[in-house]
């Protein structure tokens, strides 16, 4: 049965509340997922209202129903193997009032960035790193139009997400690039009410001195950026552990 779709009076579901973990294979390509589902009682969502999880890679997408607001129940199928290959998996999921023949989505989460099972302890870092096919390209920061980024990293060679990691040399090469770009983003205000935001901001705060004036012009703002990155390199030392390691 086909239902219209009514975004009237939609309430925004937090993030924190969707604990959702990519099982992989060997391969690197997610094969399926689980998901842990908690509604907020403050959001007042009717028990009745229909939950729904949709997995989506750029425009190709898989839909599925875990049942009632009371009874979150994920289905007994969770395969990702009918999306799009090449690039990251990003989830919505909605609660969805269907009583009156219309559908009305009374909350919804978008850009849902999962874990990976290989996490420690389950907790997803800050910077997730993922091992994919990159073509030539050694690494990647994944922005995915809003979505908190992640740093993907070439799975073409053997013990390379571990090198970026621990290799003094890479993360010099890496990360200044990687902060700079992660704080451009924050200087944007289209990702404003996105949770991942305050999550970075306060790291940059805590770390680099970091205020975010968005009242400045481009330039400023740019200028405001290069110091961050400054920073985070006179705190890290590159310079000097390279030098120390290339002088050996």
């Amino acid at each position: 049965m086909s239902h219209r779709i009514n975004h009237t009076g939609r309430r925004k579901l937090r993030h924190e509340g969707l604990n959702i973990t990519l099982v992989e294979t060997s391969g690197g390509k997610p094969l399926s997922f689980n998901a842990d589902l908690r509604i907020p009682e403050d959001l007042q969502i009717a028990q009745n209202h229909k939950v729904y999880v949709e997995a989506y890679v750029k425009t190709s997408c898989k839909r599925f129903d875990f049942g009632a607001a009371n009874r979150i129940t994920p289905p007994a199928d969770l395969s990702l193997s009918e999306l799009d290959s090449g690039a990251n998996v990003l989830f919505r999921v909605k609660v969805v009032d269907e009583s009156d023949g219309v559908a009305r989505i009374a909350a919804l989460a978008d850009k849902v960035r999962p874990k990976n099972e290989n996490d420690d302890n389950n907790r997803k870092p800050l910077l997730p790193l993922v091992s994919k096919d990159l073509g030539e390209q050694l690494w990647v920061l994944a922005e995915d139009e809003g979505a908190e980024p992640i740093l993907n990293v070439s799975n073409a060679i053997p013990d390379f997400k571990d090198r970026v990691i621990n290799d003094p040399l890479l993360k010099a090469a890496i990360f200044p690039h990687v902060i700079r770009e992660i704080a451009f983003l924050l200087y944007s205000d289209e990702n404003e009410e996105d949770g991942w935001v305050e999550k970075w901001k306060e790291w940059f705060r805590l770390n680099l001195g970091a205020d975010f004036d968005h009242d400045l012009d481009k330039e400023e703002k740019k200028g405001a950026v290069e110091q961050l990155v400054d920073r985070f390199c006179e705190k890290k030392r590159f310079v000097s552990s390279a030098k120390a390691i290339l002088d050996k």
